[in-house]
């Protein structure tokens, strides 16, 4: 069985009919689906009135983990976090394949801003909608990742702090545990009368051993253990 190869005219005719057909779909579904309000919200986007092109700051995606970079980000996925909502509803209407989301989203990054304001009012509508929420999971998963690295270095330095002050901490301890006999030794010194006020004899103290380490110098007396070794 012999089957005729179309000539070429008729295949690009056939093509030509059926993105036709398509696009006047997904023009219709966009009129429907997407309120002339939200409509005027993509579309500032790339609006020739406004003092910067929004979507100029949404195609420079997170360089790097810095403060600078994720404030950036921050205020990129405001944005985007204003316009996705409407945007994930109209892309279940349109039923588009995940790879056609992702080439309609890349017409956004590789057309400037003249070029994408020169193109039917569906299709421009069309690409914002798809780079608005791939950029949104992107920006997500950026953030994501920058809380992640972020609360690590946090916790590093958390943790190197703390062990500085806790080697200062033992420091000061066993400076101040070595005045204890001498703190002792004012409970014995028969220069001190007995009629002495206590808050006197506290305050030679507190010369020998700060006040304000004196919790822990106690602390560390407490768990102290008896050695045999000092009974010889």
């Amino acid at each position: 069985m012999n089957v005729a190869i179309p000539r070429c005219s008729t295949l690009q005719r056939l093509l030509s009919k059926a993105i036709g057909h398509e696009e006047n779909r997904q023009a219709r579904l966009i009129k429907k689906h997407l309120p002339e309000k939200k409509q005027q919200e993509l579309l500032r986007l790339i609006n020739k009135d406004e003092s910067r092109y929004p979507l100029k700051d949404l195609k420079k995606q997170q360089k790097s983990y810095k403060p600078g970079d994720t404030k950036k980000e921050l205020e990129c996925h405001k944005l985007l976090a204003e316009l996705y909502p409407d945007a994930s509803k109209l892309l279940k209407k349109l039923k588009l394949s995940q790879g056609n989301i992702r080439y309609y989203a890349t017409r956004c990054t590789q057309y400037d801003i003249n070029r994408l304001n020169d193109l039917q009012n569906h299709k421009v509508l069309l690409y914002l909608t798809c780079f608005v929420t791939t950029r949104y999971q992107i920006s997500n998963d950026s953030l994501t990742q920058s809380f992640l690295v972020n609360y690590k270095n946090f916790t590093e330095t958390v943790k190197l702090y703390r062990d500085k002050i806790f080697q200062q901490q033992i420091q000061d301890a066993m400076e101040n545990l070595e005045n204890v006999p001498y703190v002792l030794d004012l409970f014995t010194d028969q220069a001190i009368a007995n009629e002495t006020s206590f808050g006197t004899v506290r305050e030679r103290a507190f010369k020998l051993i700060p006040e304000e380490s004196m919790p822990l110098v106690r602390q560390n007396l407490a768990h102290m253990k008896p050695n045999k070794a000092t009974l010889y």
